[in-house]
């Protein structure tokens, strides 16, 4: 969640509402000029998305791709999100709400956080919504079959 600059002030003071209706729970945020500091190397990067629950990233006016958003599948991370934001781009094909995500489209921080509650006392519940996201993002993406695809381009530009 970005915090250094007013097109994004609404989707921190969320980031900081839900903080704090959950002072059991760590929030984090990472990035330039973030409060929690930078976090450069992809190595780093996947490790901090490893050790998290869920990844919050709301982007107002952001691309669609969705880094982040592929990033965190990838390591079967659920994200909180907004659905909105990637609707009719890239990111969308990895987004259902409940089921691979969660999205604050609808619902305010009070409502996010009961969601985490109750997903942090099933772990089952968010166990499958883990597989889900990992699953989608295989589906929808294989480096291998793009790497051949590639060589195939490379040998044919003579």
């Amino acid at each position: 969640c970005l915090n250094t600059a007013d097109l994004f002030k609404k989707d921190w003071e969320f980031f900081l509402e839900l903080e704090k209706l959950m002072p059991d729970w760590n929030f984090k945020s990472y990035g330039g000029q973030c409060r929690d500091g930078v976090v450069n190397s992809s190595g780093e990067i996947a490790n901090k998305m490893r050790e998290a629950f869920f990844m919050f990233h709301l982007k107002s006016g952001g691309d669609g791709f969705g880094h982040n958003l592929w990033n965190t599948a990838f390591v079967g991370k659920p994200m909180i999100t907004r659905l909105s934001d990637y609707r009719g781009k890239l990111g969308e094909v990895l987004l259902k709400d409940g089921e691979t995500c969660l999205s604050v489209d609808d619902k305010d921080p009070k409502e996010i956080a009961k969601l985490l509650e109750l997903l942090y006392h099933n772990p089952e519940l968010y166990e499958e919504i883990c597989k889900n996201i990992y699953k989608v993002a295989r589906e929808n993406c294989n480096f291998e079959e793009e790497l051949k695809d590639i060589q195939i381009f490379l040998e044919n530009l003579q």
